[in-house]
């Protein structure tokens, strides 16, 4: 029994252990919290507006409405005067933006006093978020009023809208219905890097490129292969940081060092590559052995395909020793060094060193590109019945027919702006656009205009009298016959917008004009 209790600890501990780990791979990574303390000021960073005046927003030690309470984190918590204001809409703002580009479950949280007075008074304050710092979309509500008091955290996880957006503004909006304060206390803006470190080569053969500083100057490119990097567990993303495992390394600093990496169906280098993307450019000197990480200045999109990798620098003006790093055998071709004294490495362009088959282990952290989905229906904008058979296209993306309900789905979207267009046989052709947001659906419902009608009466313009049998052309195709009354009605028109119009007969001067068809009007 007690081996088995034992036993049932040590399994228990593991566990628990386990919840430990699991928990910390997934937790949120802070990009930024407030606990509102400057003395009594509105803290640096942030702003109010006045959306409808009658009350104000202070920052306070104790409360008024309800009594007694002291701030949830820290000395000071922000007040906002319900209780003597019989209305008033105010804005508590965050004026510096934070990207959550490679983050999901972006999240806010604050603590936030709910109190028992004036049930059913709905005090409050919304989650709001902003793209540009103008235009606000409230995310989620929270009433003051609870019928038990006190402090509580408060947490909205922020819409679609807010993921994946290199400039995201947060504010708190209050609303004063004339019941008690309302108090805010200890914020943050919390999300789940969706970052991932990808390792290529397992090798230990010693390099003693790209980190050539036995000598004034060196350029080596290397090219890592699209089957090599996806082996490796790569997604195409953004890279961020670049790293090589270094066996031994060089206090030498490198003068004029850039790293330039470029997407590239070539399979080997043959002779040096130009037009790459610049990456990060400056100095740098290798900090000690192991995976030295070199984070870009400028992240690069991969798109799947190969890798060109360049590292360059000189003229240094002394050289003292090769910083080695571990390397792979790889086919003949996807290195290509050089090194000399007196060279200024990136813009040499004689022949390189040949018969080098060891491709450096490469360590690099990316934010992999999580495809999105937009979906939706179709439907007539006149009557809202269904469409069946639109056609709906992505740019990029393989077209999709909406089905009896007229839905439809497209699915592996490269998250971004994307334009969206939508046909149908006698309908006005649909373009638009959608955000395609990371890991998520987007809906977008098109309404689509009938195609338009041309009517009207020809008459003689001398008597009056009704023409029979006139043509009608429009954008230079016959649409209609006049009939009895000289009255014409076209048929759905394939065409919309400013369109020419001439109306002919034998005996009688052509009619012509421009008319502005309009989608689902005749």
């Amino acid at each position: 029994m007690k081996n088995s209790i034992r036993f049932l600890k040590i399994m228990l501990a593991a566990v628990l252990v386990l919840i430990v780990l699991t928990m910390q791979s997934k937790a949120q990574t802070t990009l930024w919290t407030e606990s509102f303390e400057n003395g009594g000021s509105i803290p640096a960073g942030w702003a109010t507006d006045v959306v409808t005046a009658g009350n104000s927003i202070t920052y306070v030690t104790t409360t008024s409405w309800p009594a007694g309470f002291t701030a949830y984190n820290g000395t000071y918590l922000v007040m906002f005067n319900s209780f003597s204001a019989s209305g008033g809409v105010m804005r508590l703002r965050k004026t510096a933006p934070v990207s959550t580009v490679g983050y999901t479950n972006a999240t806010v949280d604050f603590a936030w006093l709910e109190s028992s007075g004036y049930a059913g008074v709905l005090d409050r304050v919304d989650v709001q978020y902003s793209t540009n710092g103008t235009t606000w979309t409230t995310a989620g509500t929270f009433n003051r009023y609870n019928a038990v008091q006190g402090w509580k955290i408060k947490t909205q996880v922020l819409p679609a809208g807010a993921q994946g957006q290199a400039t995201l503004y947060i504010a708190f909006l209050f609303t004063s219905a004339y019941g008690n304060d309302c108090y805010l206390d200890l914020a943050h803006l919390t999300a789940t890097s969706s970052s991932t470190t990808v390792t290529v080569g397992t090798g230990t053969v010693s390099c003693n490129y790209p980190y050539t500083t036995y000598w004034m100057g060196g350029r080596t490119q290397l090219l890592y292969t699209a089957a090599q990097l996806t082996a490796a567990g790569a997604l195409p993303g953004t890279i961020s940081s670049i790293a090589f495992n270094v066996i031994s390394n060089s206090t030498q600093t490198m003068q004029n060092f850039n790293i330039n990496m470029m997407n590239t169906t070539q399979t080997t280098i043959a002779s040096w590559v130009t037009g790459m993307t610049n990456a990060y450019s400056g100095t740098y000197a290798v900090g000690g052995t192991g995976w030295q990480t070199i984070t870009l200045q400028t992240p690069f999109n991969w798109n799947g395909q190969n890798l060109l990798l360049e590292i360059c620098f000189g003229s240094n003006g002394s050289y003292t020793s090769y910083s080695y790093v571990n390397g792979t055998t790889a086919p003949a071709g996807q290195i290509m060094p050089y090194w000399m004294d007196n060279t200024v490495g990136c813009t040499y362009t004689g022949a390189p060193y040949t018969g080098y088959t060891a491709l450096p282990n490469l360590q690099f952290v990316e934010q992999p590109i999580i495809p999105g989905t937009l979906s939706g229906t179709v439907t007539n904008s006149v009557t809202s019945a269904a469409i069946a058979g639109a056609t709906v296209t992505v740019t990029g993306t393989t077209p999709v027919t909406t089905n009896a309900a007229g839905a439809y789905s497209i699915t592996g979207i490269t998250p971004a702006t994307v334009n969206v267009t939508c046909t149908a046989t006698g309908y006005v052709p649909y373009a638009g656009t959608a955000v395609i947001t990371s890991g998520t659906t987007t809906t977008l419902n098109i309404a689509m205009l009938p195609n338009p009608k041309l009517g009207g009466t020809v008459t003689d313009a001398s008597t009056g009298a009704p023409i029979i049998g006139a043509s009608v052309k429009v954008a230079g195709v016959i649409q209609a016959w006049t009939v009895t009354g000289g009255v014409y009605l076209t048929s759905p028109l394939p065409v919309a917008g400013l369109q020419p119009v001439v109306i002919s007969k034998t005996g009688y001067d052509d009619f012509t004009t421009n008319v502005t068809l309009v989608g689902g009007q005749t």
